[in-house]
């Protein structure tokens, strides 16, 4: 149980910082991270370049960093 509430916290806060993202940045961290895909796959799904892809991906994380240190309890 204490397990279970654990991933539910995690769940909640990782869907509400994504939701704090642009459609974009949410996107990638999607690809990326849930679907595991490649700079270059990501690019080519979304039509933008690898370049691209990587500053969003940066920066989303960077965002995603400092919404959870704003709110770190959730």
């Amino acid at each position: 149980e204490p397990i279970q509430r654990q991933n539910d916290d995690a769940d909640r806060r990782v869907k509400r910082i994504l939701e704090e993202l642009s459609p974009t940045q949410r996107r990638v961290l999607e690809l990326r991270f849930l679907e595991r895909r490649t700079s270059r796959e990501t690019a080519s799904e979304l039509g933008l370049t690898e370049t691209n892809v990587k500053v969003i991906q940066h920066r989303a994380l960077r965002r995603a960093a400092e919404l959870e240190a704003a709110h770190p309890d959730g």
